[in-house]
C-alpha cells in the first residue's frame, strides 16, 4: 500500500528507497489500512520532514530552549547553550539538561546517547532498551541502525504496534494518536494536513 507514487504525492525524499523499507515492517505489524497508513505517514512524514531528518536536531535558540522545556532550562542557561549569532548551539549540553533523568535516561550522557532517532524519533534508555529486547539487538549498537531507513522503518512500525496507534487511526483520533506519540500536541496542525492529503492519495 506504501508506494513509491504515494510518497512521492506526500513529498518524501527518496520515495522509491523509503517504499522499500516500509513494505516489510508495516505487512508484519498490519499497516495496511488506508486509514492506518494515512494515519502512520502522517506522524512520520511530521517527525522527520519526509524522511529528511532521522536524528533530532537541537539546535535551539535560548528563546525556544525556555518555550519548550520551561521545567529544564532557565533564561540564563539557554542563553548559555542555546544557539546565537555569535555561538553555536551546544547540542550536547541541550541534550543532557533536556532528557537528562527522565524517560530512563540515569547515566552521565545518556540524555545525548538516547535522543531521538528514526521515523517515530524514540528517545530515551527506556524507548531504546524496549526496542532493542524487540528487535534482538545489542542496546548499543540500535542508534546507529535507528539511523539507517531500514532500522527506521523498523523502529517507527514497531513503536506504532506497542503502543496500539491501529486502534486510533482505525477511528480517525487524529489528536490522540498524536498524543500518544509525542506526549502532546506539537506538531498537530501539520499532522492533520499530512493526513488528509495521505487519506486523499489512497482513497
Amino acid at each position: 500500500m506504501i508506494t513509491p507514487k504515494l510518497l512521492m504525492g506526500l513529498n518524501w525524499t527518496d520515495p522509491t528507497e523509503w517504499a522499500a523499507a516500509l513494505a516489510e515492517p508495516c505487512r508484519r505489524f498490519d499497516i495496511t489500512t488506508s486509514k492506518r497508513v494515512a494515519m502512520f505517514l502522517a506522524n512520520t512524514g511530521h517527525e522527520t520532514a519526509g524522511g529528511r531528518r532521522l536524528r533530532e536536531n537541537l539546535n535551539y535558540r535560548p528563546e525556544a530552549l525556555v518555550k519548550q522545556w520551561p521545567k529544564h532550562f532557565t533564561p540564563e542557561y539557554a542563553a548559555e547553550v542555546g544557539r546565537t549569532d555569535k555561538q553555536a548551539a551546544d547540542q550536547k549540553a541541550i541534550a543532557e539538561a533536556a532528557y537528562g533523568g527522565r524517560m530512563g535516561n540515569k547515566s552521565p550522557g545518556d540524555g545525548w546517547r538516547f535522543i531521538g532517532r528514526g521515523l517515530m524519533q524514540t528517545t530515551g534508555r527506556y524507548n531504546y532498551e524496549r526496542l532493542a529486547e524487540i528487535v534482538n539487538m545489542p542496546l548499543d549498537d540500535l542508534p546507529e541502525w535507528i539511523e539507517t531507513r531500514e532500522g527506521a522503518a523498523e523502529s517507527a512500525a514497531v513503536f506504532w504496534h506497542a503502543n496500539a496507534c491501529n486502534d486510533l487511526a482505525d477511528a480517525g483520533a487524529v489528536e490522540r494518536c498524536r498524543q500518544r506519540i509525542n506526549g502532546g500536541l506539537i506538531g498537530i496542525q501539520d499532522v492533520r494536513e499530512r493526513y488528509a492529503t495521505a487519506l486523499g492519495l489512497l482513497t
